[in-house]
């Protein structure tokens, strides 16, 4: 299964080698402006590799074995693709994850009702930062409500835009959260026991 939260670039460009190496059966992307390559890609996965692609358009659960996941799309369509990107929450047994993809604001305020409710009154082990740790997808509020155990930010070293931002980092300092930074330790590896 491959789970494309939007199409930027840095969020699909591995997919031909993941497509090279891997068995895929499936693949989820939002619904948002798709340009005519990320319109290719998608009837290539169906046409040629056969592999069944799902439009997003509300809140799907996948119980997969022990694994529930659920991809809930913010459906916001405009300019912006990080604000037709999907969250990702994770379920194992006791361990909570919430995946933001590149979410801004906007999109966050509408989804963290339903984020709320798949949660409810747990924590989150593993937070990853909406867009790179960046300022635009921070809410202060969200954050002590999912009260995070460790946040990783997923950020390229010297990147043009300056993520994360310092004041991201402090917020969640500030609630008890742990941060770690690709950019600081490279890959970063999540193992649930």
């Amino acid at each position: 299964m491959i789970v494309l939260t939007h199409f930027h670039a840095d969020h699909i460009v591995g997919l031909n080698r993941v497509l090279k190496h891997c068995v895929v059966g499936s693949v989820y992307y939002p619904k948002s402006y798709v340009d005519q390559q990320s319109m290719q890609n998608i009837l290539w996965f169906e046409n040629i590799k056969n592999i069944k692609s799902t439009e997003v358009l509300s809140d799907i659960v996948l119980n997969l074995n022990d694994l529930k996941m659920v991809l809930i799309p913010s459906s916001i369509l405009g300019n912006s693709l990080n604000n037709s990107s999907f969250a990702v929450y994770l379920d194992l047994k006791k361990f909570k994850a919430l995946l933001m993809a590149d979410l801004e604001k906007a999109a966050l305020e509408k989804i963290k009702d339903r984020i709320f409710y798949y949660l409810g009154n747990q924590r989150v082990e593993i937070y990853k930062a909406s867009h790179h740790g960046s300022l635009n997808g921070h809410l202060v509020h969200f954050l002590s409500k999912i009260r995070p155990r460790i946040c990783v930010i997923s950020v390229g070293k010297k990147n043009k835009f300056g993520h994360p931002n310092q004041k991201v980092i402090e917020d969640l300092v500030n609630i008890g959260c742990k941060v770690a930074q690709t950019a600081k330790e490279g890959t970063i590896e999540v193992l649930i026991k």
